[in-house]
């Protein structure tokens, strides 16, 4: 018997699963495409992304007379949101904002990766994660400015 014991532990070691529990978030799928829209001006962005959100209004003649420089337009794929902030008059893109449905993240890279932004590669584009007011622990979303 003493001759078989090596054998039989080696059998019952081998029964153990050795699937070790991955500790990895499976990728995130890109919903945007922000480095590809980065430079591109409002009218541009609306030629790939569609129709906006809700309705696609411009500032009035008298808002713009009164100094409205900021105009949005509002962008959703499945549960992320893409908020394009443009000069009106200029039509240049000032910044893209990403959320989630989910309201609120401790970690800001799924966000990037829904709009295949790279932390480590971000192909001149700045990101800063904006903080939640009642905890600064967690973001609503990412704002991205190109370079």
């Amino acid at each position: 018997m003493h001759k078989l014991y090596p054998l039989l532990l080696a059998i019952v070691a081998g029964c153990g699963s050795n699937d070790n529990p991955s500790t990895e978030a499976p990728p995130v799928k890109a919903v945007f495409d922000v480095p590809a829209l980065i430079s591109k001006d409002i009218d541009q962005v609306k030629t790939v992304l569609g129709k906006p959100e809700g309705t696609d209004d411009e500032p009035t003649n008298q808002q713009l007379a009164a100094g409205v420089t900021e105009w949005e337009k509002s962008f959703k794929r499945d549960t992320t949101t893409l908020l394009v902030t443009y000069n009106p008059k200029t039509r240049k893109v000032i910044d893209f904002f990403v959320s989630t449905s989910h309201g609120k993240t401790a970690d800001i890279t799924p966000l990037l990766e829904l709009v295949n932004v790279d932390r480590t590669e971000p192909n001149g584009i700045d990101a800063e994660a904006v903080p939640m007011l009642a905890n600064k622990q967690l973001f609503t979303g990412v704002k991205l400015v190109q370079r």
